[in-house]
């Protein structure tokens, strides 16, 4: 594989012939010799992993000139068509959201529950973002007393985990929470994992005006996302799936480093001023922070 290539750092003229002919750097620190996938671009191991990518590793060039800088630029080459099929194949997933609203029973049956489910859950192509109990903050209307969350590689195989699986589970789930609502999301493109988010906002909202929340939505993603939030792509052309209680018409889901960070942006003038675009686009019924307690 590729990635078994030893991590060294490009010769000068190498490091050029990748920004000029290869690869589009980004950044000063981005002359490494390896690839962030998620961006076709030279990224420290660092960067990468923050903006999602995932990290393969290239081959060292010894010198220029020669038989073996043809291999290697031959194997660079390699590299850059395998990110652009990874890449493509990625853009064309669109991951899938459960949001559980609950009302804890028992806080020892939650945590016997949850190490019994995680496993079942993960082995379904299904990840948990949180676990019941962080503290919520309503923005609009009435908040849930509790709130869990999962993310999926696909609304295939999150609906085929609930019809089968869960199921199985459903007297331990029964002694940790009641079930007040449940529904899942598709997402409409692709976007980084919410994994490891520490806090989320939930909103639920009814359409008022398609091109008014397209407009909204190409100026608050962006100013989100300056701000260090992770937008899930879920919105109102998304798929929604009722499983327990009525599924909003629309709901956005954004993740986030910590609490105090979306707490911080929406009292921004960054999101106040993007409120009136808001108004015109979406009737915002309900929307709340969750704290991830993990």
């Amino acid at each position: 594989m590729l990635g078994n290539y030893a991590t060294a750092r490009l010769s000068p003229r190498a490091e050029a012939v990748a920004e000029k002919m290869l690869f589009p750097v980004t950044g000063p620190d981005c002359y490494t010799n390896v690839c962030c996938v998620s961006y076709f671009t030279l990224l420290s191991r660092q960067r990468c992993y923050h903006t999602g990518g995932f990290w393969i590793e290239a081959p060292h060039f010894h010198y220029w000139g020669g038989n073996t800088m043809k291999r290697q630029i031959t194997v660079l080459l390699a590299l850059v068509a395998s990110v652009g099929i990874g890449a493509a194949a990625q853009a064309q997933t669109k991951r899938a959201y459960t949001f559980n609203e609950v009302e804890i029973l028992d806080k020892a049956a939650v945590d016997a529950f949850e190490k019994a489910i995680t496993p079942v859950v993960q082995e379904a192509g299904g990840r948990p973002l949180n676990v019941p109990g962080g503290k919520i903050i309503a923005r609009v209307g009435a908040a849930p007393k509790a709130v869990v969350l999962a993310e999926w590689d696909s609304l295939e195989k999150a609906e085929a985990y609930y019809k089968s699986t869960f199921s199985k589970f459903s007297p331990q789930r029964d002694k940790a929470w009641k079930v007040i609502r449940s529904f899942l999301v598709e997402g409409t493109g692709s976007y980084p994992t919410l994994q490891g988010s520490k806090a989320f906002t939930i909103s639920e909202y009814e359409l008022l005006n398609k091109t008014a929340n397209e407009d909204y939505s190409k100026v608050a993603i962006p100013a989100v996302q300056q701000a260090g939030g992770r937008p899930s792509g879920v919105g109102i052309s998304a798929k929604i799936v009722a499983r327990v209680g009525e599924a909003p018409k629309g709901v956005t889901l954004v993740g986030w480093d910590s609490l105090e960070k979306a707490e911080a942006y929406y009292k921004s003038p960054a999101s106040t001023s993007l409120q009136p675009q808001s108004d015109k686009a979406r009737k915002v019924t309900r929307s709340f922070l969750v704290e991830a307690a993990q």
